[in-house]
């Protein structure tokens, strides 16, 4: 049933009710168009205390000697990520974090024990009876509360030149960030959200949903990619500076 739909985030480009009602009487879908910038962060229902959780559990990406981060949130998954890069006394450290579980699943159980969540009781089982609710599980195994949440951190130096080129690149995308000329449709997704601070401006925050991977924003997803294989130890600098130069010359 539609009422026991819960929205993560990742889907709030989407015309949601018009998609799901497409989706369900079988029709296809276009094909989202390709991006070339990031758009200005839009809110969302519930955003204002996810994000109080997400600073929270990802504390250490909102560091003041952290110079750009960007979060990686997935509609279906276990886990939120966050690549990024801090200076410390002029040394520079690529850093990945990444959660136990979904920060977005709080605000989820919190909405479903309220009983905010139609067609939901709030231990997750069905109020029409049916045997097989999905919500059951994720009441009974998500954390309490954000506290609960743990993180892995893994991180990596890298040179002060490259840290610095990275960081002209996320500045000058937020700051070319602008509303889209069309709607995109989708329903299961990601959200990328690229923050830095930007001088004159200050922290400075844009998304990009889902793009596909030629185009403009898809090479900058790849790049956030690339920068946390780096952080992970999985490859080495020259790969990183690559991926920038591939970027830089479109």
């Amino acid at each position: 049933m539609i009422n026991h739909i819960i929205f993560h985030p990742a889907v709030r480009h989407s015309r949601l009710c018009w998609l799901f009602l497409g989706v369900a009487l079988g029709f296809g879908l276009r094909p989202a168009p390709a991006q070339d910038h990031l758009e200005p962060q839009a809110p969302f229902p519930g955003s204002e205390q996810y994000w109080v959780d997400m600073r929270q559990v990802f504390a250490e990406a909102y560091g003041p000697n952290v110079i750009l981060r960007v979060f990686r949130l997935p509609s279906l998954g276990i886990e939120d990520v966050v690549t990024g890069i801090r200076e410390t006394n002029g040394s520079y450290e690529a850093f990945i974090i990444t959660s136990s579980s979904r920060v977005w699943d709080l605000e989820e159980v919190r909405q479903i024990k309220a009983g905010r969540k139609n067609g939901i009781r709030p231990d997750g089982t069905l109020a029409d009876g049916s045997p097989h609710s999905p919500y059951v599980r994720l009441v009974q195994e998500t954390p309490a509360t954000a506290a609960q949440i743990k993180t892995k951190k893994e991180d990596a130096s890298i040179s002060a030149r490259l840290a610095k080129r990275i960081a002209k690149v996320w500045q000058k995308e937020l700051l070319a960030a602008k509303v889209p000329t069309e709607k995109r449709e989708g329903f299961d997704g990601e959200v990328f959200s690229f923050s830095a601070a930007v001088e004159g401006r200050g922290a400075v925050t844009a998304d990009i949903w889902s793009p596909q991977v030629e185009s403009r924003m898809g090479r900058l997803v790849s790049l956030v990619e690339t920068l946390g294989k780096f952080a992970r130890k999985q490859i080495g600098e020259e790969k990183i500076a690559k991926a920038v130069k591939n970027f830089e010359q479109q």
